[in-house]
């Protein structure tokens, strides 16, 4: 393909137009953003340590990664920003192995994202172009081994991978969210978080979530938590309410404490991706969508 130099220049305009039409409809880059994530997560867990900021952090990350794209008719020019770059990533903890899972995750979201307008040409236009920046990143890890070898493998600080057998197995992480939905959705307070939402819904949604989380099959397709809660303005105050209310449900399910502690333990490592200390650092899904702000009632007395 690098031989036929007209036919390399078409694949890159094809991919800078399909950035341009994308950036001109204004939400589109932000549900782009929000597909990849969900998706690299679901596929590779362990990316969780890398990519567990806060949704703009999130959004500013795949922005930067878009406009490599945007700008590849320009490779040469920009080669050395991409290296700049992935040596940074390579100190975070990525590495050239990642690649093919980023791919998938970008393919699989652009094909959501686009839909008809993703015809096979554009989408072996993304694959060849893609191609061309794994082996400027690729290049860059042979060239710093340091980095690579600083970048070994970290514990994922979200999992606990022995705690789905300890606990009984997912049926009894199901119960115990049944339990902690029920009081959650009885409170007056935060139980406002979830009006018109379905408990059953919820339960089975985030049995998925935790499950995967402690150690069991990854079978969770929803956003992850920076996301999911991107629009809500959540405080330590109200995770510290919430975390009460789950360690009741546990307890209520006849787990023991040590059980409890690593439960919240691992709900716990998630915190600082959702909370905010003002409504401002609130970002909302869709235009005309307001941040979800829940004001704690007077005389108010947990459940």
């Amino acid at each position: 393909m690098h031989n036929n130099v007209p036919a390399l220049h078409r694949q890159r305009k094809l991919v800078h137009d399909s950035i341009e039409s994308m950036q001109r409809e204004g939400e589109s880059m932000h549900a782009l953003s929000s597909k990849f994530y969900t998706r690299l997560l679901q596929t590779d867990p362990t990316l969780g340590d890398i990519f567990d900021g806060s949704p703009v952090t999130l959004n500013r990350k795949f922005s930067n990664m878009i406009a490599t794209f945007k700008n590849l008719k320009h490779l040469e020019m920009i080669t050395p920003a991409i290296e700049s770059l992935s040596k940074r990533h390579l100190a975070y903890g990525m590495q050239p192995a990642h690649l093919d899972s980023f791919k998938a995750a970008l393919i699989f979201a652009l094909e959501k994202q686009l839909r008809d307008r993703f015809t096979d040409e554009l989408k072996q236009a993304w694959n060849n172009c893609y191609d061309d920046v794994a082996v400027v990143i690729r290049r860059a890890a042979k060239a710093h081994p340091e980095l690579f070898r600083a970048a070994s493998p970290k514990q994922h600080t979200h999992y606990d991978m022995n705690l789905l057998a300890d606990i009984g197995g997912a049926d009894v992480v199901k119960q115990v969210l049944a339990r902690f939905y029920g009081i959650i959705f009885a409170d007056a307070w935060l139980g406002q978080f979830f009006y018109g939402k379905s408990k059953t819904g919820l339960t089975n949604k985030q049995s998925k979530f935790m499950v995967a989380a402690f150690g069991g099959p990854n079978t969770y397709e929803g956003e992850p938590p920076a996301l999911s809660h991107m629009h809500m303005y959540i405080t330590e105050e109200i995770s510290l309410l919430r975390e009460k209310m789950l360690r009741q449900a546990i307890s209520d399910q006849g787990l023991g404490i040590d059980i409890a502690e690593r439960w919240l333990s691992v709900d716990r490592s998630f915190w600082h991706s959702i909370h905010k200390q003002s409504v401002d650092e609130c970002v909302t899904k869709c235009f005309g969508q307001a941040p979800v702000v829940v004001k704690k009632p007077e005389n108010y007395q947990p459940q």
